[in-house]
């Protein structure tokens, strides 16, 4: 584990989903503060992560949808949100 940004991790994971999500015809699109959003986490899970939650999120979406990208930082607690215009899991 070691310190690093959120908000740059996911700037990664949405630069390159975006080839994939521009062949389905998917608009994506990152939300983030603007400065950066540190948390103690090892780098390789979670560029795996975010890459995960994105390749499912352009997979399972209806072509022409969206996929949306957040980060957020509140106190001591940061967050990540992947989110699409796919029917989702029950």
């Amino acid at each position: 584990r070691q310190r690093l940004d959120l908000r740059a991790a996911a700037e990664e994971a949405v630069a390159a989903a975006r080839p994939a999500a521009e062949a389905a015809g998917h608009a994506l699109a990152l939300t983030r503060p603007p400065g950066p959003v540190w948390v103690d986490a090892d780098p390789g899970r979670l560029a795996q992560v975010a890459a995960n939650l994105l390749t499912n999120a352009v997979k399972f979406t209806p072509p022409g949808g969206r996929v949306a990208v957040a980060v957020g930082a509140a106190g001591r607690t940061a967050t990540l949100c992947v989110t699409d215009t796919g029917v989702g899991l029950p």
